[in-house]
């Protein structure tokens, strides 16, 4: 697991039209040390930082199965080992529901839905 720079820009871009079809620019984010991308293999997450100990949560992997399970463990260790994280939370599409069904097998809690500018989604919290 490594944590990526601004110069892994471009690869986790391609990442991210992978998993959602559509394009984005992570640049300004790897350039904020105050957000965090773990990457590993041909993926990883990303952490925004909202505030002390708070971060939300994208991920883009291409671990399936009991393996991204066990490597989701890993990096949210490193994340409260490392930076202090407390508070974690992710907005899903509710169309993802294979994105739902992990968030919960993670042990995050579905804390309702809200319309936001990608669309429906399900709010959950980890800790």
């Amino acid at each position: 697991m490594i944590r990526a720079s601004v110069e892994d820009a471009e690869r986790i871009n391609e990442w991210f039209w992978r998993d959602s079809g559509r394009r984005g620019d992570f640049t300004a984010f790897l350039s904020d040390r105050m957000n965090v991308f773990l990457r590993e293999g041909e993926g990883g997450a990303l952490f925004v930082w909202r505030g002390p100990g708070i971060y939300e949560v994208h991920v883009m992997f291409e671990q399936r199965g009991r393996a991204v399970i066990e490597l989701s463990h890993r990096m949210l260790d490193y994340m409260r080992s490392e930076t202090g994280a407390k508070l974690l939370w992710a907005a899903v599409p509710v169309e993802s529901r294979h994105v739902i069904m992990f968030t919960r097998l993670m042990g995050w809690k579905s804390q309702g839905f809200a319309d936001l500018p990608q669309g429906r989604c399900e709010l959950f919290t980890g800790e």
